[in-house]
């Protein structure tokens, strides 16, 4: 008998194990005091991805960031709402981004609910100056892919030098989103924009808005390396930008634009220069995508320029454009535009 009573006792103590091993760890809030400093931030942040992961909290108020703020691994960094978290750049020039995530190897990071004000002057934003390169949120890292997971949800991001930036990131989301008034001039042929995403992988733009780029378009994704795919901007609107709505170049696959609004492009602070197309989208082909029902008006462009690539532009609307409303080279399923 006491051989069965330690087979009892035996089972019950490795079901008792296997029930705490199954069960969810709780993630770690930490709530931080408006005003709170870079490092207490930080600081913060690195704790709640110690344990596991969870939520670093900004109560409402303002945050003068003397750094950037280091995102990690599973960590939330959640303001009380736009307008109401603050996170303010400093009076001086600076070219630090204010909220980066880099590395290889992070994963699971969300910033949501607050407002990112770069703090840079318009009048800077044509000729080079202490500001450039200078972000409001960055993802990026040295290989392909090495970034997995990267959230922005519910911001607003404004006077930055570039808005939002990301290269090498996979599944990488823009919910809800407000960027405007970024871009600057960095030399001839080339200035920043409010959103310039290179060599990412199954990227999500939905619900936002990117307009008023000082110098450059409200929407760059570009594939220098020759790598990125699955591309989506959905319900977006991208307005009043000194250069084109939405850029694509270096053949990224597998694209989808769909019902967003691109208008009043191309009047800005390079309309003098004339270097490349101030369209709505301008789009330098890609394999397997699909533009569908749009709306372009109004830019000093085409509504949509496409140069060559293959897919499907199907019932997109396009009227008082400067140069024309279409203007599409290569392979193109067309059904429905006009």
């Amino acid at each position: 008998m006491p051989h069965a009573r330690l087979s009892k006792f035996l089972v019950v103590y490795i079901l008792a194990v296997a029930l705490w091993m199954a069960a969810p760890t709780q993630a770690l809030t930490i709530t931080l005091p408006s005003g709170s400093s870079t490092g207490t931030i930080n600081g913060a942040i690195k704790n709640v991805s110690s344990a596991g992961g969870g939520t670093v909290r900004l109560t409402a108020g303002q945050y003068k960031l003397t750094g950037s703020i280091l995102m990690k691994s599973s960590v939330t960094l959640e303001g009380a709402g736009i307008s109401n978290t603050i996170i303010l750049g400093p009076a001086n020039p600076y070219t630090w981004t204010m909220i980066l995530s880099t590395g290889d190897g992070l994963y699971d990071i969300t910033v949501q609910n607050m407002t990112i004000d770069g703090n840079c002057p318009q009048q800077a934003s044509g000729s080079s100056n202490g500001y450039v390169n200078q972000a409001g949120l960055d993802a990026v890292s040295s290989s392909y892919g090495a970034i997995k997971g990267v959230t922005y949800d519910n911001l607003e991001v404004k006077n930055c030098s570039v808005g939002m930036h990301g290269a090498n990131v996979n599944n990488y989301r823009i919910i809800d989103c407000s960027v405007h008034d970024c871009g600057m001039w960095v030399r001839e042929a080339l200035w920043q924009h409010n959103l310039y995403f290179n060599a990412c992988e199954n990227v999500l733009l939905t619900n936002s808005a990117f307009f008023n780029s000082w110098q450059g378009c409200g929407i760059h994704l570009d594939s220098t390396t020759g790598q990125g795919s699955t591309w989506t901007v959905s319900h977006c609107t991208a307005s009043e930008n000194s250069e084109c709505g939405i850029l694509i170049q270096n053949g990224i696959n597998n694209v989808t634009v769909d019902h967003s609004t691109f208008t009043h492009n191309g009047y800005g602070a390079n309309y003098a220069r004339n270097l490349q197309g101030e369209d709505g989208i301008n789009f330098g082909g890609g394999s397997g995508s699909l533009i569908n029902e749009n709306r372009f008006s109004s830019n000093r462009g085409f509504g949509l320029q496409v140069f060559s690539g293959s897919g499907s532009i199907t019932e997109n609307a396009s009227y008082g454009n400067v140069l024309g409303q279409y203007a599409i080279y290569g392979s193109w399923r067309q059904i429905g535009n006009h």
